[in-house]
């Protein structure tokens, strides 16, 4: 059964990478990011909103937005994904 209003999407593609502890800001993009953070610790922030991604979460963060990251070493899982339908603009 599918969600009455729930979005589409198609999954653009899936890494698994490895960054080492930092810092630096992303420009908005054309695809939305799903990231399930393996290990390690980072904080988001986006239009004057802060944001703690702990070891164990997963954190959506949708096309077109922009945001910066502090974080320590760290393992992730990140899906890129083109949504049709969604209106979300925030993390």
């Amino acid at each position: 059964m599918l969600l009455e209003g729930a979005p589409a999407f198609k999954i653009l593609g899936v890494y698994r990478i490895k960054r080492v502890a930092g810092r630096g800001s992303t420009a908005p993009r054309p695809w939305a990011s799903l990231a399930i953070r393996l290990s390690g610790s980072s904080r988001f922030e986006s239009e004057g909103e802060q944001l703690s991604a702990p070891e164990g979460s997963v954190i959506y963060i949708p096309e077109g937005v922009s945001f910066s990251r502090r974080g320590t070493d760290e393992e992730l899982i990140i899906a890129h994904l083109k949504l049709y339908d969604a209106d979300h603009k925030r993390i």
